[in-house]
């Protein structure tokens, strides 16, 4: 639900602040790290959502020009939303470590590397910020 309030909430700044279009194709498989592809003017998003800043992504997605983090954050009633932004990059690919996830085997716990995923924390990400800033980042 929330993904398709994010693109119901993309689709109208762009629509209403800024008189254009977003084309939009959704990922059926999030075997490459995207949720959504996101295209405005000259320039195409591979968007990743998440509902936490402090997750894990796939390395995959960092190869993706364009490819991007959106935090979504829901007012406590449901009725709006905030965001937060992330650009990704090559460069900061290589400056975080691999992701680690507890699994429990019989009772145990055991910390096992996710090599193909890196760990973001909240502190990578831009400040909370309405759908037409969002689109303002997005689509600079």
């Amino acid at each position: 639900m929330l993904e398709h309030q994010f693109v119901g909430d993309v689709l109208g700044a762009v629509w209403y602040g800024r008189s254009g279009v977003v084309e939009v194709a959704k990922a059926e498989v999030d075997a490459w790290g995207y949720d959504v592809v996101l295209s405005h003017a000259d320039t195409t998003r591979y968007v990743q959502l998440k509902t936490k800043p402090t997750s894990d992504v796939h390395r995959n997605l960092f190869a993706r020009p364009g490819a991007c983090v959106v935090v979504i954050i829901p007012s406590l009633d449901g009725a709006s939303r905030r965001y937060r932004f992330l650009e990704l990059h090559d460069r900061l690919a290589m400056k975080l470590p691999p992701a680690t996830y507890k699994k429990y085997r019989r009772g145990s716990t055991v910390k096992d590397e996710r090599g193909q995923h890196v760990k973001l924390h909240a502190s990578l990400f831009g400040p909370p910020m309405d759908a037409m800033a969002l689109t303002k980042a997005l689509f600079p």
